[in-house]
């Protein structure tokens, strides 16, 4: 890849890419609150210093972001008590799907963390009192698996 702009599109839209997919293959989880996501776009926020994207489940928690250097950076954590509720295939097929998107020259943008479930509980409390105007939350409609 030629210049940071070009390397911080493709991880952008990898990261963008892995959000349909687990949005995809969560419309197949029976449980409404595991089809539940959380979507925050600091680009809509006037005070957020790079315009970072989060994506929150009771399950996963992904961002987008970028390092002081201006590098950007998909960071990841799993909830490792999802196994039980969403079976070790589905939960595999989510994790795969990070990886299978950033595969190749940009396999070097992925960090992982660890998972702290009350960040998604304190972003659902922010929704319920209407704190941020950037916070979305969406449940996709149960889908039969294929």
């Amino acid at each position: 890849m030629n210049t940071q702009h070009e390397r911080n599109t493709k991880i952008r839209e990898a990261y963008f890419k892995i959000i349909n997919e687990i949005t995809r293959l969560s419309r197949s989880f029976s449980t409404p609150q595991l089809r539940t996501r959380i979507e925050i776009d600091h680009s809509r926020n006037k005070h957020a210093v790079w315009q970072a994207y989060e994506f929150l489940t009771p399950y996963l928690y992904l961002q987008l972001d970028a390092h002081p250097d201006g590098q950007a950076c998909i960071s990841y954590s799993s909830n490792e008590e999802a196994i039980r509720y969403l079976g070790f295939n589905s939960y595999t097929q989510v994790i795969r799907s990070i990886y299978k998107h950033t595969a190749g020259d940009i396999d070097d943008c992925l960090e992982v963390f660890y998972y702290t479930y009350e960040r998604y509980e304190d972003a659902l409390e922010d929704i319920r009192n209407e704190t941020y105007d950037f916070y979305t939350q969406t449940e996709e409609p149960y889908q039969e698996p294929a």
